[in-house]
């Protein structure tokens, strides 16, 4: 099945699609506009040479409501670690590799000042990215949060309130969560399920891979680098969830979609499930 398919998209759609943006549907000026500053943010990238460092960074990336913000703030609360709390999009590429390697510098500078080891940051649409990233920063450790279609969809569909939508979204980030698996031995897959079920286990493994001392408070409830002053809206709702005691929460799509829409879900996200290992027996974890 190809990604057009799988998208349920035409050609033209597919023209006005930026798999980049959350907002992903956009007009074909908007489109235009958008190839347009990619262009010229991006002349010059091919003299952007690899940043030389002993600080260990860290992206975790997926689609949106995988757990990427679960994962993040439990990661981000380690003493080592410096994590700003936000997503900074810095490897989109409308920003230019240029500006995302001075981005990666200024953090990485900030590590140094602050006597932090790891330099960790979450933007889920960077799973489109990793080359660029890894172009930059070579040694990087890429966490890629997996999770069922039915039960990521459903929590789309809370948000947006467009079932086409959320489907939408899943396969794309899906089809670059294929992408990278066959690309990048040392990616780190995990999934939500397997995060929610054994949490100690599968986070102090990765405490381990980034060289941080393991500490089980860390999968306890409390304060977390969200905690910020004024959030709202969704920000606000993964503060207040990522805040609380990791705890496993099956079955959101039985639950909220009919057996029509569960099935269109299914149809159409079934292949890149398949390659990514999210059927009831499979097992993404690796570590």
């Amino acid at each position: 099945m190809s990604s057009r398919e799988s998208l349920g998209l035409g050609d033209t759609a597919m023209k006005w699609t930026i798999r980049f943006s959350v907002d992903h549907r956009k007009s074909f000026s908007a489109y235009l506009k958008y190839l347009a500053k990619r262009l010229m943010n991006n002349v010059g990238s091919v003299f952007v040479r690899p940043i030389q460092t002993h600080i260990q960074s860290c992206f975790v990336v997926g689609c949106g409501h995988s757990g990427t913000s679960l994962m993040a703030s439990r990661l981000g609360n380690a003493d080592e670690v410096f994590f700003t709390g936000h997503e900074t999009g810095i490897f989109l590429p409308h920003h230019g590799i240029y500006a995302s390697a001075l981005a990666l510098q200024q953090n990485i500078n900030a590590c140094e000042v602050l006597g932090k080891k790891v330099f960790l940051e979450k933007t889920p649409k960077h799973v489109h990215v990793i080359d660029r990233i890894k172009w930059v920063s070579p040694g990087a450790l890429i966490v890629l949060m997996i999770r069922n279609p039915l039960d990521t969809c459903a929590s789309l569909y809370e948000r947006f309130g467009d079932l086409n939508y959320a489907i939408e979204r899943w396969c794309m980030d899906a089809e670059a969560a294929v992408r990278a698996k066959s690309r990048f031995e040392d990616l780190i897959v995990v999934r939500f399920e397997e995060l929610t079920a054994s949490p100690d286990q599968v986070l102090e493994r990765l405490y381990g891979r980034l060289g941080l001392v393991w500490n089980p408070e860390v999968v306890k409830g409390g304060r977390t680098k969200y905690d910020f002053v004024g959030l709202s809206g969704n920000m606000e709702l993964r503060r207040r969830q990522v805040s609380e005691e990791i705890r496993q929460n099956p079955g959101r799509g039985e639950l909220l979609f009919s057996e029509s829409q569960r099935r269109e879900v299914y149809r159409r996200t079934q292949w890149y499930a398949y390659q990514l290992g999210l059927s009831e027996t499979g097992n993404s974890t690796r570590l």
